[in-house]
């Protein structure tokens, strides 16, 4: 039975006094003060100051007003915001062991989220979910995929010669089926098809249902058992539409491979490689079938949408510094000339491109604030105490303004990253900061990382990208903001996307008929 409001505020308090006093002799113990922050309200702690969406520029705020550690309390809940690189390598890098944890979700449980392996605790569950993507996604194992994420570089080209004016729709589509093949393999057709929508549902409800301090049951996890028709309760509303989104995220591709290797064996896909011995007779535990099933809807969902990101930034940038565009393009005819198209195989060989894309993941930071951690265990850094269980956040974005290591950090400058035509390892890869720390790092990085690369190779070998022309037919460059949330993205805009010349266009051409040729 609910108690009533003012019992139950009464209840509130005296929980509250009683973490407030724990945690006082807590920190009296170890003589050490908290990082500072903004001051707090009675009770409500810092619950006013936290941004209410993941923007940059308010986290920016209170990193450039408290420095780079900040805390806040937010209804008793520890938060530490960290706004240098040196900050969050020493604690999420180095002290790795005590920073792993993720802090629980009733979001995520209420929408059937739990299982995916960027919100599931420490444990080994987790450590059993990384081991299955660092056996199919380390270094050494994308390269297996090679061909596969090369055909969807070529699927981009051709549909970029066909409707050049819907280039991210074409980037959507290319990027997504690529995954589809990777992970499960299957072929899909087109951009409506459903499993890509599906993915990219899935995404928009992430971007909707993980914005901090959003929905109260975060903070209370007990609200996720009051009704849904209580007023203040939109939360559970909320989660039982978006519920049937992941459980068809999980169950649907991976169901649909399993049929597909008992009608026609077994192909090269990350689930037809986990699942094989099911056709050869092997015992296969509920709980190998679960890992490989949940393992690979995180992929499916998170795994076209950060290299999709990438490359609208490349784009957009390309329309600001053609200078940039004109000597990657120097580069690709002196190493690939105007016979054939760039492969991964060109990689090392193209240096410019790699700075590239550098330039892009730290130019617009595809997570500008990492997914949040929590510490294992009481700890301190400079001279401040971090208690126990308090969430950490990670400042990217503040990161890749640093001056100190990238200079006119608002400029897209690839060439700041080499040194005598080589990647120079003096100066902080982005990369660092831009997948994750620690045992925490995204595991699909070297995918992604090569996904975007012979997209950028591709496209810039040929075609060449302008801005749009205004009404009077001038060239303008559009102002594009970038959205809020978990992955920030360049709003939709225009740009002109015109092949090089004949001899590029006819090569494109040529590799299309290839395609229909080899089934592609």
């Amino acid at each position: 039975m609910l108690a009533s409001p003012l019992e139950a505020a009464l209840f509130l308090s005296f929980c509250l006094l009683f973490v407030f006093g724990i945690e006082s002799r807590r920190r009296a113990a170890r003589k050490l003060p908290l990082p500072p922050g903004p001051p707090p309200l009675p009770l409500l702690g810092n619950i006013l100051d936290v941004p209410k969406s993941i923007c940059a520029e308010e986290y920016n705020a209170l990193n450039v007003k408290y420095g780079d550690i900040v805390h806040l309390n937010v209804l008793g809940q520890h938060m530490i915001i960290l706004g240098s690189l040196e900050a969050a390598s020493e604690l999420l890098d180095k002290r790795s062991a005590n920073y792993s944890g993720k802090p629980a979700s009733a979001m995520a449980d209420l929408i059937g989220l739990d299982w995916n392996v960027a919100l599931l605790g420490n444990g080994e569950t987790w450590r059993k979910h990384r081991k299955e993507f660092h056996r199919f996604f380390s270094v050494a194992s994308v390269a297996r995929y090679n061909d596969l994420i090369e055909i969807g570089a070529r699927q981009f080209l051709r549909k970029l010669l066909e409707t050049p004016a819907v280039f991210s729709e074409h980037a959507q589509f290319s990027f997504g089926a690529t995954v589809m093949r990777v992970v499960y393999g299957i072929e899909v057709k087109s951009k409506e098809d459903e499993y890509l929508s599906l993915a990219e549902e899935g995404n928009d409800i992430f971007q909707k249902a993980f914005v901090p301090g959003k929905y109260l049951v975060e903070t209370f996890p007990f609200l996720k058992h009051v009704p849904a028709w209580l007023p203040g309760a939109g939360f559970r509303r909320d989660a039982a539409a978006w519920s049937e989104v992941y459980f068809q995220t999980r169950y649907k591709p991976f169901q649909a491979t399993l049929e597909r290797m008992h009608r026609e064996g077994p192909d090269s896909s990350m689930v037809a490689t986990m699942m094989r011995g099911i056709l050869e007779g092997e015992k296969i535990t509920v709980e190998d079938e679960v890992i490989a099933r949940d393992v690979a809807g995180a992929i499916y969902l998170a795994g076209a949408e950060t290299t999709l990101t990438a490359i609208r930034v490349f784009f957009l940038a390309m329309l600001s510094y053609p200078e940039v565009q004109k000597r990657a393009q120097e580069e690709l005819d002196a190493v690939v000339g105007p016979d054939r198209l760039p492969t991964l195989n060109d990689r090392p060989s193209l240096p410019y491109i790699e700075a590239m894309l550098c330039e892009c993941f730290r130019w617009r930071p595809v997570l500008p604030l990492a997914l949040p951690r929590t510490s294992a265990a009481d700890d301190e850094y400079q001279g401040y105490f971090i208690p126990k269980g308090s969430i950490v956040l990670a400042n990217s974005w503040i990161f890749s303004r640093d001056p100190r290591y990238y200079p006119q950090p608002d400029r897209f400058m690839p060439e700041r990253f080499l040194k005598d035509g080589k990647i120079n390892p003096d100066v902080r890869d982005p990369r660092v900061f831009a997948f994750g720390y620690g045992r925490r790092i995204c595991p699909g990085r070297h995918f992604g990382e090569a996904s975007v690369f012979i997209n950028i190779a591709s496209v810039l070998h040929s075609f060449t990208v302008e801005s749009p022309l205004d009404e009077a037919g001038k060239p303008f460059v559009p102002e594009v903001k970038m959205t809020t949330g978990f992955l920030s993205c360049p709003e939709p805009f225009d740009c002109r996307i015109t092949p090089r010349s004949a001899t590029a266009e006819a090569l494109v051409v040529a590799d299309s008929v290839d395609a229909v040729e080899r089934g592609e």
